[in-house]
């Protein structure tokens, strides 16, 4: 081996894990990301189900 070949492996395998990383920080943003559109989405509609609803003829609440 020479001098230089362990710092590369080192940082072959640091670049490796830190794109691993990045790639699994993006996906679980966009994750939670969908997660908070979809839990957005339903309260919006309940919010306005529930402020409509007598409109509607409908008595659930």
């Amino acid at each position: 081996m020479k001098d230089g070949e362990p710092d590369r492996a080192v940082g072959t395998v640091a670049v490796f894990a830190v794109t691993l990383l990045l790639i699994f920080a993006g996906f679980s943003v966009l994750w939670h990301w969908k997660w908070m559109i979809d839990c957005l989405v339903s309260a919006v509609f309940v919010f306005f189900f529930w402020k409509y609803h007598k409109s509607l003829n409908i008595s659930v609440f």
